[in-house]
């Protein structure tokens, strides 16, 4: 929906004057009219008269004035009767035509409809067949109504306050899913009460004050407003109590639909944290039995939070905010950390949706203006991550890891340099203790998520695609020179080395522990480990596509990091399954995919672009399509083996590597005999270059090993 804005006074006055110009247009027309007809007994000009009479061109172009003027006092006249705060706007879709006509339907049409559907659901409840008695329509068929009007600002807004404003809309939403005639339809319920919601507080301004008063519902326990629906709403508060209204807030804060719903708006989730913050995770006097059903049913920063992890600028915003200048504030936003960081953990209310905010704002770190804040928010995130007072709430609850990877993700570059052996960069991460560094706090960050599977395969995606893709060539156009690739490799393997140690040595340290304590519940799958592996190759190999979840490639969200098979084939059928029987090899044998195998695998890339990009001494791509360069690709159900080429001819005839997401041993062999073959027949030049390439890729994953080392005491 467009929202248009109506300068009252501007308008009028250019109603006035549009409206004076017609009038006098058409007043010498008559006036000329007159003079022909009546002065003239034959016109001085032949068919003079017809310029000038009722059908001409003139008079049809004053009457279509009069309709725009009429327009205009007609939108005038609808914005002031659809607004009371002196603000005058009306809203359109993106595809309708601004008309009299559409602006009425869009607005005070809009308006009414909200307020019929709500009197007409309320009618509807009260009978167990779910009918309305007034229309006959069935709660199904009136929901179907809303879900059409629900994306429209005036008619959610409307819907609200024919409620009886915040609390009464909570209540009203609990009584008609929580009612025996709407038992069939509980999750349509919700989802058109969410989206309502989410769509009046997209406008800024009106989210703020949608986020003041029902902040106050939060606050107050004894507030109460005009309720349209007294006798059902006072009867379900009498049962349920305020719990429902905390309770029925944080559901629809958590049912927002990521992919085709309404977003709730920015202004409005972090005016109602800030109002929020101080109320307790678990108010005096309640109980922990959680009627809702729901996480954090208890806590009313809990909605808020989880819809933040939905909408990065307010994540960032509340995390860190800014000062009376604008300016990010550092001392606000570690007083707000201090107090957020262990929140509901002392009540036992449950765990905190903190991380959710977290994975979300550090979304934004490439972002011009909030890039500073969305930076210190991911820096404090990875220190919340390695430190050990939280090490047992993360093993409790695998979706904070998950939430925590993508941070990880976001920090690729960071991830990056420390594999290589330099700082940690601008995160500029606090020490664990006194002999420590920063970077170790990163490692060990790393350390406490990757036991999950799907955080090991989110950090170690990101890092591949910042290794392949954002890391630079070194000559002046961004290509790569021999020396360049070398450099490019090493760190390559570094990265890989880095992440894989830190994945194993945590599977080890899980797996040693539980059998310390002979509880073999407590074990952990090397999985993860290998599947990070797993994917780092295939991401490397331009076999995987990085899914962002409809965001810049340069940040994963919650869903970045989850990655796909070229052709879109999901990654859970390209990495053999870890458990089942029989097992399905397909593309990648997690198994085998040894330290040596990965080594080789980069070695025989590292040696076709280098070929290709025409750096190495004396060496050339072999001839395309030839038996030389010639694979076992697969073999199909029946047994038959299919073939490629791994070097090919482009529609010019010249020579290209074509390398497959997935090297296999065949191919890597045949790779490997070329360059045994080069060595045997060039000068000494030739070896250097390939020996270059060697001594990188052992000397970057050698490294990048040692440095993932963490102390037992992690």
């Amino acid at each position: 929906m467009v929202l248009i804005t109506i300068d009252s006074k501007k308008v009028t006055a250019f109603i006035k004057g549009l409206d004076s110009w017609t009038e006098s247009v058409r007043g010498q027309r008559k006036s000329m009219l007159n003079v022909l007809v009546n002065r003239w007994q034959s016109p001085p000009v032949a068919e003079a008269e017809s310029y000038v009479n009722e059908a001409s061109q003139i008079e049809s172009s004053t009457a279509n004035l009069n309709e725009i003027t009429k327009g205009l006092e007609d939108r005038l006249k609808f914005t002031v009767q659809k607004n009371s705060d002196g603000r005058y706007t009306y809203y359109l879709p993106d595809d309708a035509e601004d008309t009299p006509k559409n602006v009425k339907k869009f607005n005070i049409d809009a308006k009414k409809k909200a307020e019929n559907n709500c009197a007409e659901l309320t009618d509807a409840t009260t009978y167990t067949d779910g009918k309305s008695r007034k229309t006959g329509r069935r709660i199904h068929e009136i929901l179907a109504e809303m879900k059409e009007n629900e994306t429209n600002p005036i008619y959610a807004n409307s819907y609200i306050s024919y409620c009886g404003g915040a609390g009464e809309y909570l209540d009203f939403y609990s009584l008609i899913r929580n009612s025996e005639a709407s038992a069939s339809s509980r999750k349509d319920v919700t989802a058109r009460f969410s989206n309502m919601l989410a769509t009046a507080t997209k406008d800024e301004n009106r989210g703020h004050e949608l986020a003041r008063q029902f902040g106050r519902v939060v606050k107050d326990n004894n507030y109460t407003g005009d309720s349209r629906h007294h006798d059902p709403i006072k009867k379900h508060q009498k049962e349920t109590g305020v719990d429902s209204r905390i309770g029925a807030l944080n559901r629809l804060l958590r049912s927002e639909d990521p992919i085709k719903g309404p977003k709730f708006g920015t202004s409005f989730l972090t005016s109602l944290a800030e109002i929020s913050e101080d109320c307790p995770a678990l108010p005096r006097g309640r109980s922990l039995d959680n009627r809702n059903d729901i996480p954090g049913a208890h806590d009313p920063l809990s909605g808020v939070i989880c819809a933040m992890g939905r909408n990065p600028e307010a994540a960032a915003n509340y995390l860190a905010p800014t000062d009376g200048n604008g300016n990010f504030d550092k001392n606000a936003a570690k007083a707000r950390w201090n107090k957020l960081k262990n929140r509901g953990i002392r009540e036992g209310a449950g765990p905190f949706d903190f991380t959710a905010a977290m994975q979300s704002a550090s979304t934004l770190r490439k972002d011009p203006k909030l890039g500073p804040q969305s930076t210190w928010i991911s820096a404090r995130a990875i220190e919340y991550a390695a430190s050990p007072k939280n090490a047992t709430l993360l093993d409790a609850h695998p979706e904070m890891k998950k939430n925590l990877s993508v941070v990880l993700a976001n920090c690729r570059e960071e991830i990056h340099r420390i594999a290589n052996g330099m700082s940690d960069g601008e995160l500029d991460l606090a020490p664990l203790d006194p002999k420590s560094t920063g970077s170790k706090t990163l490692a060990t960050a790393l350390y406490r998520v990757m036991d999950n599977e799907e955080a090991a395969g989110t950090i170690s995606s990101a890092l591949a695609y910042y290794g392949k893709n954002e890391v630079k060539g070194d000559m002046p156009d961004g290509s790569f020179s021999l020396q360049g690739i070398r450099a490019k490799y090493s760190e390559l393997a570094a990265d890989h080395a880095f992440l894989s140690e830190i994945a194993k040595q945590r599977v080890d340290d899980i797996n040693e522990k539980a059998k310390e304590e002979n509880d073999e519940r407590k074990a952990a799958d090397k999985s993860a480990a290998k599947f990070a592996t797993s994917l780092f190759s295939l991401i490397l190999a331009g076999g995987a596509t990085i899914s962002s979840g409809g965001a810049t490639v340069l940040s994963f969200t919650i869903s970045g990091g989850v990655v796909q098979f070229a052709g879109d084939e999901p990654m859970s059928n390209v990495i053999d399954a870890i458990y089942g029987e029989p097992r399905k090899k397909k593309y990648v044998d997690v198994e085998n995919l040894t330290p040596e195998k990965v080594r080789d695998d980069m070695q025989s890339r590292a040696y076709a672009e280098a070929a290709q990009a025409g750096v190495l001494p004396g060496v050339k791509l072999p001839e395309g399509n030839g038996d030389a360069v010639k694979y076992r690709a697969s073999v199909d159900k029946h047994g038959k083996e299919q073939w490629d080429h791994w070097v090919k001819k482009d529609a010019n005839g010249n020579n290209v590597a074509d390398l497959p997401p997935v090297i296999s041993s065949d191919l890597n062999e045949s790779i490997h005999d070329w360059k045994k073959k080069a060595l045997d027949a060039g000068p000494s030049t030739v070896k250097d270059g390939f020996l270059d390439i060697d001594a990188g890729i052992q000397s970057g994953a050698g490294a990048g090993k040692d440095r993932a080392k963490l102390s037992k005491s992690t």
